[in-house]
């Protein structure tokens, strides 16, 4: 297996081993690099890209995205952003990680045809949110700005009253270090104050509770709620959540999906996805795709290389 590279721009570390020559987009600061070729010029395929041995996974169930609402490109909204949704605000956050660059867009849930994003709300440049930084939504006006390289972590408040230049985020509610959530982790909220972290690498995953009265405490305290390890869920795989205790698993590279049952009742070491209640494989939502809920069933598929997306209905 090929071995994982540092981003040029920033540093971090990829998450999913590379081959020689391919061409990767960091995850933290969303530069593109090439990755450098092997010394010596010995022969040998290597190893395939991770995801493209699968075989497309047999339909079951309903695709959970059938049904399209809109589609378009975006001139300004492309390679080198992030796109964060402000949970239960209808709000995007369009970011440049390697600038500290944003604008907040009104989203518009009932365009069927046009710019669902027809209007913004705010804009500035962040002089301490940049590259190397993750920014999570985790509702409640809340977001977490988290550094995985170091563990380090703040946690804002979304001030949804500001326009213009006024900065979203006035007031830091609390900081600290992880020293067991960092490096190769992923974090990804789940809904009614729960956050995923998982290490794709080894499939390991726990769940916490999210205090979001924690002031200068940790703001996930104690410890997990459950954990464990998937042996099925690994590198190579992306997790969202779509509500309605759902969580989408999908692979970029053989456009497999799967759609999980998130139990919340689990506890220790059981489960929290037992039950697969979807799956299939998509022939247009591949590598170079990223999804992104929206909330109340709506999901962005945006293709920054050329700014183009759609939104699809959540369905089943």
């Amino acid at each position: 297996m090929s071995g994982t590279v540092e981003c040029p721009t920033c540093g971090a570390p990829s998450t999913t081993p590379a081959r020689p020559g391919a061409q990767l987009k960091c995850r933290y600061c969303k530069a593109s690099f090439q990755v450098p070729s092997a010394a010596g010029g010995g022969g040998g395929g290597g190893d395939a890209p991770v995801g493209n041995s699968e075989a497309p996974l047999p339909q079951k169930g309903r695709d959970p995205l059938g049904g399209l609402v809109t589609k378009g490109i975006w001139q300004s909204i492309r390679d080198g952003h992030a796109l964060v949704y402000l949970s239960n605000r209808d709000r995007l956050l369009d970011w440049e990680p390697s600038s500290g660059r944003y604008h907040v867009w009104q989203y518009d849930r009932t365009i069927a045809s046009g710019d669902p994003l027809p209007r913004g709300v705010a804009n500035g440049t962040w002089s301490s949110i940049g590259g190397g930084h993750e920014l999570i939504s985790l509702g409640g006006d809340q977001v977490l700005d988290w550094e995985p390289a170091t563990g380090a972590y703040r946690v804002w408040q979304y001030d949804p009253n500001a326009h213009g230049e006024r900065d979203v985020f006035p007031q830091l509610l609390s900081k600290g270090t992880w020293s067991s959530i960092a490096a190769s982790k992923r974090l990804f909220p789940l809904g009614q104050d729960r956050v995923l972290d998982w290490e794709p690498s080894s499939g390991a995953f726990r769940i916490w509770q999210y205090d979001r009265r924690a002031g200068s405490g940790d703001p996930l305290p104690g410890g997990p709620v459950c954990e464990g390890s998937w042996s099925s869920i690994r590198e190579g795989h992306e997790l969202v959540y779509l509500g309605n205790d759902r969580v989408l698993d999908w692979v970029p590279a053989s456009g497999n999906y799967r759609l999980w049952s998130y139990d919340r009742s689990a506890r220790g070491g059981g489960d929290p996805f037992p039950r697969e209640l979807a799956a299939g494989n998509w022939a247009s939502i591949r590598s170079g795709h990223e999804l992104i809920s929206l909330e109340q069933n709506r999901v962005l598929d945006w293709e920054p290389d050329s700014g183009a997306y759609r939104i699809w209905a959540v369905e089943g």
